[in-house]
């Protein structure tokens, strides 16, 4: 279940990344600190739903099980950050975008 929310979260920062490349490139702040937040609330909020999903289903706070599945959150947006991370920092080298938008220069 970790896994899954976990995943879930990181596909929505590489989703957000994706669709917001023009905008972003062209230094839309109000978009940019969207994704701040956006990306900061999936992720607490999907830890919240995890420990309501396990609270409910009666795994203890102290347990292993409780533990495994807060590692398995972890490791899989870890991951999933840092696919998506790689992903963004490859398009824009391939890209070019060193600042500039539009083809103009400063």
């Amino acid at each position: 279940m970790g896994i899954t929310f976990g995943s879930c979260t990181a596909m929505i920062l590489a989703l957000y990344l994706y669709l917001t490349r023009s905008a972003r490139q062209a230094r839309n702040v109000p978009l940019i600190s969207l994704g701040y937040f956006l990306f900061g609330g999936s992720a607490l909020g999907g830890m919240l739903v995890l420990l309501g999903i396990c609270d409910r289903s009666g795994v203890a706070r102290q347990s292993s099980e409780h533990y495994l599945v807060l590692y398995s959150y972890a490791a899989s947006l870890a991951i999933g950050v840092l696919l998506t991370v790689r992903a963004e920092i490859k398009w824009r080298k391939a890209r070019g975008s060193h600042g500039a938008v539009g083809g103009m220069t400063k």
